[in-house]
């Protein structure tokens, strides 16, 4: 159960919440809500990978989830 809004952690068709999932803002490490941009609670600004859609973390090279590096030439070409 959610501490901050008395949730459970489902949604109403039983399907796990963006918290059950383990979304977190990687700033402040709140839970954020999927499809958000912005975390509500400290501001950061999401950044998404151009090729596979996941959340791109500020200051790495690659997408952790599909490897994309948009300084490498090889890879410069979205599919």
């Amino acid at each position: 159960m959610c501490v901050a809004c008395g949730g459970t952690g489902t949604t109403d068709a039983g399907a796990p919440s963006a918290i059950e999932a383990g979304l977190m803002c990687p700033e402040c490490k709140r839970p954020m809500v999927k499809g958000d941009q912005f975390c509500k609670h400290c501001g950061y600004r999401l950044n998404r990978c151009p090729k596979c859609g996941a959340i791109w973390i500020t200051g790495t090279l690659t997408c952790a989830k599909c490897g994309f590096n948009p300084d490498s030439p090889d890879q410069n070409r979205l599919e």
